[in-house]
């Protein structure tokens, strides 16, 4: 490379590593070194074709900042794998902050993976607990965050369209206005505002 690259600190450069034209994952396949270098511990071949792109800046690359991308939930290493906790198990790609996408079977598996690579690639603001732990609010079976699943579920339940905070109005903690939301006889309130109860 042409200069020393961490992922360590912030800054606008970015580097992505491919062999024989598909994008390694930093940390298991490879990584930076302190002089500068690329250590790769993928499987190597006699005949393999090692690319490194460096890029002075990543900034203007339009596209949103996920919570991942922010420090503020795990990362995920994507990949193309068969999930099997379906009743019919299906080939699908999770992303960098663990999303799941079904797999389509053609080409645009490839992008999607190479895309997500390139977010896992760049995320330099690692995920710290003692700063923000989503397990806090998010539950699971040994893991009690004050809100049941009837909390989470009456949230904000709305029909196909998305009901926005716009439309919220709150002159006091505990109340609100109504005179802007559209009708819905199932929208509730925000947590934080469930013992209002339902909006008419």
């Amino acid at each position: 490379m042409s200069k020393v690259f961490t992922l360590d600190t912030l800054s606008p450069n970015g580097v992505l590593v491919y062999l024989n034209d598909q994008l390694l994952c930093h940390g298991t396949d490879y990584v930076f070194t302190i002089e500068g270098f690329v250590n790769i511990s993928a499987t190597l071949a006699v005949g393999d074709e090692v690319e490194i792109y460096e890029y002075d800046t990543t900034d203007a690359c339009f596209v949103p900042t996920t919570p991942t991308k922010l420090g503020l939930y795990p990362a995920y290493k994507p990949e193309i794998f068969l999930d099997t906790t379906y009743q019919t198990p299906k080939t699908v790609i999770q992303g960098h902050d663990g999303s799941i996408t079904f797999a389509y079977g053609d080409f645009r598996d490839n992008l999607i993976l190479d895309f997500e690579r390139r977010i896992y690639n760049n995320l330099k603001q690692k995920y710290n607990t003692d700063i923000f732990d989503i397990t806090d609010f998010q539950g699971g079976n040994f893991r009690d965050t004050g809100f049941n699943n009837i909390d989470i579920n009456n949230a904000v339940t709305v029909p196909p369209r998305v009901l926005t905070v716009k439309y919220l109005k709150t002159s006091k903690p505990g109340s609100i206005s109504t005179s802007t939301v559209p009708k819905y006889s199932n929208i509730y309130i925000p947590l934080h505002l469930h013992s209002s109860g339902p909006l008419n």
